[in-house]
């Protein structure tokens, strides 16, 4: 009978390791003064359908990965825009959020259009459209009491 082999993941992450019980980029990150439930927070709040994740309005980060390649963006300025390469730190603008769909991340396909790779370059988002899942609903105004009738 073949003898089974223990899975050892990362406290924090869940990722699997070979040795230890917290991975190094999650151990530096909790010596920094982060805490895991912050560092986890991105997998959790944005989450998105593999119906919306398959749809035009959103790319994978491997996908814009090789777009950025292909049209010499360098890929640090891309993974500055979308919060580092965990996407961990808050992207430069709403526009550059990422979503997670299992363990895949997508981010707005607008990135990958000639307009998005120029932003990402010069890290200037001015020209981005608004998010459409970042737009917040205004509550509406109360009607005013009209103060002749009171």
């Amino acid at each position: 009978m073949p003898k089974k082999v223990e899975v050892k993941k990362c406290s924090v992450c869940g990722k699997v390791l070979k040795n230890g019980e917290t991975g190094k980029l999650c151990a530096h990150r909790l010596q920094s003064g982060q805490n895991a439930s912050t560092m986890m927070i991105g997998r959790t709040k944005f989450q998105i359908t593999k119906a919306q994740a398959e749809s035009k309005s959103f790319i994978s980060i491997a996908k814009l990965h090789k777009i950025c390649e292909a049209h010499f963006v360098p890929v640090s300025k891309m993974l500055k825009s979308i919060g580092g390469d965990t996407s961990v730190a808050v992207p430069v603008h709403p526009i550059a959020q990422v979503y997670w769909n299992g363990k895949i991340r997508y981010v707005s396909a607008w990135l990958s259009t000639k307009t998005g790779l120029e932003a990402m370059l010069t890290q200037n988002f001015k020209k981005a459209p608004e998010n459409q899942a970042t737009k917040k609903v205004e509550p509406k105004a109360e009607p005013k009491a009209d103060p002749a009738i009171a």
